[in-house]
């Protein structure tokens, strides 16, 4: 079973409501699973501290939506490898 997980920001304006839908169908239409998980209020590269350094207002740090989405991965991530690897 193949799945797809996504995290993005509410805020971020590189990331359109109409491409996430596009994924979301094309997940659907090849049979995957997937998982789409917005922060709000969460700008684009939310997960790199640095961006709290970047002048453009479009980027920002967010550390509560960093923490989520790295979990959620490696929720992911270890279901994917438990079932390539036998449960480890």
């Amino acid at each position: 079973h193949r799945c797809a997980l996504i995290c993005t920001g509410s805020d971020d304006p590189f990331v359109t409501t109409k491409q996430l839908d596009a994924c979301r169908n094309a997940f659907v239409a090849h049979g995957w699973g997937w998982d789409v998980r917005s922060y709000g209020g969460a700008r684009h590269g939310f997960t790199n501290p640095a961006q709290d350094f970047n002048l453009n207002e479009a980027f920002g740090f967010d550390v509560k939506a960093a923490e989520d989405s790295w979990w959620v991965t490696r929720e992911l991530l270890g279901k994917a490898l438990g079932r390539a690897c036998g449960e480890l």
